[in-house]
């Protein structure tokens, strides 16, 4: 196992994770197209990929979630000891008006779930509402198949609308499969379940239980039912579910109980249990072939033996990178070449090198020959892109780091202090020079490692990114944690394993994960651990403070914004969509004359009452909606108060006044144009239809709709908006006049109304031109209640209102009108003045009494008056904006705005129980007209937050550092002993960054902002990082450092001398028998390095690499590691073998009788050198630390591994910022957390999170 990344999330999925992107393509047939395969380079199969510019194949522009070890690369996704594979949600949607439940593997509905529709997929498909509301899954099913599963098939009917699940193989029961009327149509697989509980249970998790899929009905397949409502329902929850009839569990609510029920059909789970995979990204990249074990032969099309060629196999095996870049820098006369690798060198190279014939070259073609030990370690953390306001976590395990070996030597030996060793001519002697390279890699045991402590840092230099994400480690004062039931949750001040909860945050059960705050002091935690709420909520813990081997960090990277929002109350008794209602939704049908001839309904809605339907040009809605021109603002965002340029794209080419011109050619009308009139010439006439609900379904649902009146002036390119409502009412009481003026006023009433009775007959009488009747009763009557009780009328409330200490003081919003005045002629004029009794008729009627000249005298004036103060006022109501004093715009308080950078910043909705008694009134004279079921009682109160403006950020893309780093050692009898051998050894030095590898067989690629090389292996690509995979130390490359110091870093006290630089040569004499001449001889130019082993027993005699391989020790010793990564056994030093002999190291060279000759050695005596063996040069001296950066804590002494870095690139694409904005709406307060930390007494609002409610 290697350090890796346990699991990750995001709160919604890359837009470049989609399908779409990883599915191949068919080509076209016409070679027309560039994709087709007679072009260069793009290949002659029938599929293609979509591929990305500035970057070869294998480039990953927008990066990998990964903890990268370099090596070929293998994702994979790990899996539970229960073995329980991936799990697929299953979401369910109901669409009222046929009566269809529709379930689907995605949140929304797609054109594939729409299946074989009679009607446009689209309009069909937003007759769904989701079912909850919440769009939470309703059970969840086996991802892939596994043992004893079976497939979950969809099909759907058209007729009659109905959507049938089938559990199991071939074609379900009772219906026809196909495409008509009364036939069902295979959709789509949505995944699999089990047909019986056992095996269900052996799939489950900790905790987890099988749970049945309950199968109702509505309806009937008989003959003489088809093409009528039939509805398959399946749930695994009955108690939760309405209108069910039969079965073992008892519904919620039985309702209409027309769904039958017809029996189990499978097993599956409620969710995805703690233990099941969550996405989880192991690379444990296979390292290799490496090493001088390895067969190497038919790696290269070598050079003929014995050549002068650098490529030969001879020199393959030899090849030292260190002595390459001298030659280098001498054939060049420059100096300061790093050491090199095999593909540098012109290995692979066919122009002026040898070419690959066996892929089995490329690890140490690309990486050298202490390849395995830089893929021993992490070289840097990969990260996909993630987008502004998006939500996401990454776990990290570093329980065991090691992917290769810590150590590695390679050398290659010669037999030239064995020399001579053999004859020429006439016996002459001379040296037959044999050359063997070895290799040995030091792996540290799994089971022989403890990671002390694991600390993670998420930073950037140019703004706080620490504000956005939380980091949990070993030492942080946090845990990350996860719910296993939601029997309750965890919450501020809550006692915690001795710590104080100072604030929580979950992420939702998408998510899976949260976070919890500590403070105090208390206990450390250990991973796995179960933890209780004080509620009876039950959790384990991930990481956080005292687990030595986890990490994580969590939050959302947010773009500096300007974000206003202010408080509401919410009437959580009333109807609101998205949580309490399904909204309906219906399209007008408008005929040539601009009249609504019908109302469609695509979607009938839930949860309606007693709801009004209204049809409302879109030109209309440009007033009192979030697109109002504001004339004056009180400016707490810091906003500027010109909208143009706060609100609108400076990228587009129309303006708000272009909206408002083609709003009022919707009418006909053009600037200066008055009258207005139509393209026929008629004058333009606009009228709003009148419109009727006729019916009601039990589910609240909108059936029929009737068109009362058409009305006039709608346009059929431009339909209009159909809106539905169904308001809370508020009955209003004026309030009566008080008594002493009540009392007046009814006398004076009483002889006005005679004496009115008296006049108008009078003048009727006198045959006069005003013949008005009279009705002096009514009048009275109705006169008098009214001054006695005050008026009485409803008027409609909204769910949602600002409380009312969270106005500003001294602070206005003028919301204004867009169409000019003289578009609309409003006629008010009632001319009541006129109507009345001149004065003329009243001296004529007057003849007849003195009362009725009284009257004349007295009342006339009176009637007079009030006529003329009506017409006053009909005169000043005859303007479009005449409600409003004839001004275009309506000034009103405005609310407290709070303003933040960041969705992060924004609070959470909440419930509270109010203890003024005064708060629940609505005012004086006002009373709220109750619902029957209130779910809530009167006092109490939810309260949220809604968004007043937001200003987007113009920064296009931002990046952020995450740092890994972790400690550790080896453990066991020996451990602590290696640790301190580890932290005695020679300082190293950091391999320089690698160049570049030569020749055609790469390219340049990246991942994410990582540039690299790649090349291809088989039928894959590997990915290079160039630069990266340096940060390896060793002892090959440091000045002055020789190869005997090279040899020690291996044998460390058991060489006890050394003679560097020597040549290998021999001295004899020898005497001609004829001349009696005495001659001397030295032979071969070879230089290398002699040395002397300490060979006292029991091996080694001193402290080395091989005193820690034995059965107790903390490593494992390999020559090399085959193609599959898996390493080969190695030897000891005192184990290994030079042409056939066995510790060479401890064994003389033969002496060998050579007649006539004596000879003389370089001991300086006539005995053979104690070490059978010289040393040519060491090709390879590496380590995967710096024993110099470890730390010791009294006795325990650790390494520090890391840091690993990398890099992640936040995208500023709208995606994010709206789905965050959405959420806000939709949530009233905070868009990411589904409980946060409640600074009040009160708990999150969970209305629209559970199934059917009422």
């Amino acid at each position: 196992m290697v350090a890796y990344l346990q699991e990750t999330g995001r709160s919604f999925p890359n837009p470049i994770s989609g399908e779409g992107y990883t599915r191949p393509f068919k080509r076209p047939s016409s070679g027309k197209y560039r994709s087709h395969s007679k072009y260069p380079g793009v290949g002659t199969g029938t599929d293609y990929f979509i591929t990305f510019e500035k970057g070869g194949p294998g480039s990953k522009p927008l990066g990998t979630d990964i903890v990268h070890y370099l090596g070929d690369q293998a994702e994979a996704v790990t899996r539970t000891e229960q073995g329980n594979g991936d799990r697929q949600p299953v979401y369910r949607h109901f669409r009222n008006d046929k009566k269809d439940h529709k379930y689907t593997d995605s949140e929304e509905i797609t054109r594939e779930d729409m299946g074989v529709e009679n009607e446009d997929w689209r309009k069909a498909a937003r007759g769904y509402n989701k079912e909850p509301r919440s769009g939470k899954p309703v059970f969840w099913l086996q991802n892939k198949q596994v043992a004893n599963s079976v497939p979950v098939k969809v099909y759907y009917s058209y007729w009659p609308d109905n959507t049938l699940l089938h559990i199991g193989n071939g074609n379900p029961p009772g219906v026809t499969v196909g495409n008509g009327r009364d036939k069902y149509k295979y959709i789509k697989k949505l995944g699999y379940a089990f047909t019986s509980q056992a095996d269900c249970q052996a799939r489950c998790g900790t905790g987890e239980i099988p749970m049945p899929i309950y199968h109702y009905r509505k309806g009937s397949y008989q003959s003489g039912q088809r093409g009528k409502t039939i509805d398959d329902f399946y749930t695994i929850n009955p108690a939760a579910e309405i209108n069910l009839s039969g079965g073992p569990i008892a519904p919620k609510k039985a309702g209409s109980a027309d769904y039958i029920y017809q029996g189990i059909v499978g097993y599956c789970f409620a969710g995805a249990p703690v233990d099941a995979p969550v996405r989880t990204i192991v690379e444990g990249p296979a390292i290799g072939p490496t090493g001088q074990c390895v067969d190497k032969s038919d790696w290269y099309d070598y050079d003929i033996p014995g050549s002068n060629s650098r490529f030969t196999y001879d020199a393959y095996k030899k090849f030292d990178p260190s002595s390459y870049a001298n030659y280098v820098a001498e054939s060049t006369n420059s100096k300061g070449y790093a050491p090199t690798t095999p593909g540098v060198a012109s290995w692979g190279n066919s122009t002026d090198g040898v070419s690959i014939t066996n892929e089995d070259a490329h690890f140490e073609w690309f990486y050298g020959l202490n390849g395995a030990v830089k893929a021993s370690l992490p070289r840097y953390l990969g990260f996909e892109d993630s987008y502004d306001s998006q939500f996401l976590f990454y776990l990290y395990d570093t329980t065991f780091p090691w992917n290769g070996p810590i150590y590695s030597i390679q050398y290659t030996l010669n037999n030239v202090p064995c020399c001579p060793n053999a004859t020429i001519n006439q016996g002459e002697p001379v040296c037959n020079i044999i050359e063997e390279s070895k290799s040995h890699f030091y792996e540290i045991k799994e089971d022989y490692w403890e990671t002390t402590e694991t600390r993670i840092r998420v930073n950037s230099g140019k703004r706080d990114v620490n504000a956005n994400f939380y980091e949990i480690d070993t030492n942080t004062l946090r845990i990350l944690f996860r719910y296993t039931t939601r029997n309750g949750d965890f919450n501020r001040g809550d006692q915690l394993n001795g710590w104080t909860i100072s604030s929580v945050y979950y992420y939702g059960d998408e998510l899976k994960v949260g976070v919890i705050n500590l403070q105090g002091s208390g206990n450390t935690f250990t991973y796995n651990q179960a933890i209780t709420s004080t509620d009876g909520g039950s959790a384990v813990v991930l990481a956080g403070y005292g687990i030595p081997n986890k990490a994580a960090f969590a939050g959302v990277y947010e773009f500096p914004k300007k974000i206003a929002y202010y408080k509401v109350e919410i009437d959580p008794n009333a109807l609101i969509p998205s949580r309490t209602l399904d909204e309906a939704e219906m399209e007008a049908v408008v005929n040539s004359k601009g009249r609504i001839t019908d109302i469609k309904i695509l979607n009938s809605g839930r949860g309606y009452k007693n709801p009004k339907v209204r049809a409302i040009d879109p030109g209309l809605l440009e007033d009192f909606s979030p697109t109002d021109t504001m004339k004056t603002m009180h400016d707490k965002a810091g906003m500027d108060e010109d909208f143009l340029k706060s609100l609108e794209d400076p990228t587009v080419t129309y303006t708000r006044r272009d909206i408002q011109r083609d709003n009022m050619e919707v009418f006909g009308i053009r600037e200066g144009l008055y009258p207005a009139r139509t393209k026929e010439g008629d004058p333009f006439i606009s009228r709003e239809a009148v419109l009727e609900i006729t019916e009601i379904n039990d589910e609240g649902g909108i059936e029929a709709v009737r068109v009362v009146d058409g009305g006039e002036g709608y346009n059929s390119d431009e339909l209009p908006n159909v809106f539905v409502s169904d308001p809370e009412m508020l009955t209003f009481n004026a309030p009566p006049e008080p008594g002493k003026d009540r009392d007046v006023m009814e006398k004076s009433l009483e002889q006005l109304s005679a004496e009115m009775g008296q006049a108008w007959n009078a003048v009727n009488q006198a045959g006069g031109k005003a013949q008005l009747s009279s009705n002096t009763q009514y009048t009275q009557s109705t006169i008098s209640s009214t001054i006695k009780s005050g008026v009485q009328t409803e008027i409609p409330d909204s769910y949602i209102r600002v409380p009312k200490d969270e106005y500003e003081k001294d602070a206005e919003t003028h919301l204004c009108f867009d169409l000019p005045a003289q578009c609309i002629n409003i006629d008010a004029r009632a001319s009541l003045a006129k109507a009345m009794p001149t004065e003329t008729q009243f001296q004529e009627v007057s003849k007849v009494s003195s009362r009725l000249a009284d009257v004349e005298k007295e009342v006339l004036p009176r009637i007079q008056t009030v006529a003329n103060q009506v017409d006053v006022h009909g005169e000043a109501m005859s303007h479009i904006y005449a409600p409003f004093g004839k001004d275009r715009c309506i000034k009103m308080a405005q609310p407290k705005l709070y303003n933040i950078q960041r969705w992060f910043e924004m609070p959470c909705a909440y419930l509270d129980q109010q203890t003024d008694p005064k708060t629940d009134d609505f005012g004086a004279g006002v009373a709220k007209k109750k619902r029957p079921g209130r779910k809530y009682g009167d006092k109490t109160r939810a309260y949220g937050y809604l968004p007043y403006q937001m200003c987007a950020s113009d920064i296009s893309d931002e990046s952020f550092m995450v740092s890994l780093e972790f400690e550790g050692r080896t453990t066991g009898p020996q451990g602590a002993q290696f640790m301190n051998f580890l932290k005695k050894m020679p300082k190293p030095k950091l391999a320089p960054t690698r160049k570049v590898t030569n020749g055609k067989k790469t390219w340049n690629c990246n991942d994410g902002s990582v540039d690299g090389r790649c090349y291809r292996n088989g039928g894959n690509i590997i990915f290079v990082p160039v630069g990266l995979d340096e940060n390896t130390y060793d002892y090959n490359t440091i000045d002055g450092f020789s190869e005997y110091q090279q040899f020690k870093t291996w044998l460390h006290d058991n060489l006890t001398s050394q003679l560097t630089g020597v040549n290998g040569y021999w001295t004899s004499s020898t005497t001609d028998p004829e001349t009696g001449t005495t001659s001397t001889s030295q032979s071969i130019d070879y230089p290398y390095t002699r040395f002397e082993v300490d060979c006292n027993t029991p091996y080694p005699a001193n402290e080395c690499w091989d005193t820690f391989t034995g059965s107790t020790g903390p490593l494992q010793v390999y020559c090399g590691y085959d193609e599959d990564g898996d390493g080969i056994p190695g030897q000891r030093w005192w184990e290994i073998t030079f042409n056939g002999i066995t510790n060479p190291f401890c064994n003389s060279c033969p002496i060998i009788s050579y007649p006539g000759y004596t000879f003389y050695f370089l001991n300086g005596g006539s005995g053979a050198p104690v070490s059978s063996v010289g040393l040519t040069y060491v090709n390879d001296a590496s380590i995967a630390i710096n024993p110099q950066r470890m730390v010791k804590d009294g006795q325990l002494t650790r390494m520090v591994l890391g840091p690993y870095d990398g890099k992640m690139t936040v995208r500023n694409w709208l995606t994010g910022g709206t789905i965050a904005l959405g959420q806000a709406i939709r949530n009233f307060g905070n868009p990411f957390f589904d409980e946060c930390d409640q600074p009040e007494n009160g708990a999150p609002w969970q209305d629209g999170k559970t199934l059917n409610e009422e």
